[in-house]
């Protein structure tokens, strides 16, 4: 699988957006969160990887111009009051370099399993990749733990793993807080 296929993947993902409207208020545009009602100042820190708006219900890519203007397929044009637009959730360094580590199968079937717990890549509140912290000149060894969050149940998994030069294995452990547990062993 190449990484254009995870990043497919991962953009399907429910929960892959921050979804919500943007107002003008004063000199600021302020982005709503659908999801929190909570506001945020909408500027260039906050748009640094871009986003999309929707319009006529299709989300088309845009830029952030400046204060009160959207850049689209090169034409500015200026943010109206309830501009509903979509930001990329972000994964963090230790997660997103857990993520690449794993095969394609690996890779697949993890998150098969995930989706149907109900949990989505973007639930993750917590990675401890110790893959980080060995050599890669050497066969690497050791355990991995994630937590998820769905709002409804906690999940934590526990990614055994081992690699060397032809081997790979991994053994995911999944155990939810409602006591249902599930195993996935590769390699």
């Amino acid at each position: 699988m190449t990484s254009l296929n995870k990043t497919d993947l991962l953009k399907n993902q429910p929960r892959a957006y921050l979804e919500g409207s943007l107002e003008i208020i004063g000199d600021e545009t302020v982005f709503f969160d659908d999801e929190t009602d909570e506001a945020f100042c909408f500027d260039e820190n906050f748009t640094h990887k871009g986003f999309d708006v929707l319009i006529r219900g299709i989300w088309i890519q845009a830029d952030y111009h400046s204060n009160k203007y959207l850049s689209i397929d090169n034409e500015v044009l200026p943010i109206e009051d309830n501009t509903k637009i979509r930001l990329p959730r972000k994964i963090h360094y230790a997660y997103q370099e857990w993520l690449n580590e794993l095969s394609a199968e690996s890779f697949t079937n993890f998150l098969k399993v995930l989706n149907r717990l109900n949990y989505s890549i973007y639930d993750n509140i917590f990675c401890h990749n110790y893959g980080l912290f060995l050599p890669d000149d050497s066969p690497r060894e050791g355990v991995n733990i994630l937590i998820f969050d769905n709002t409804d149940f906690v999940c934590n998994v526990q990614h055994h793993f081992f690699r060397a030069r032809s081997v790979t294995k991994d053994r995911f452990e999944f155990t939810q807080t409602n006591g249902k547990r599930n195993l996935l062993v590769y390699g």
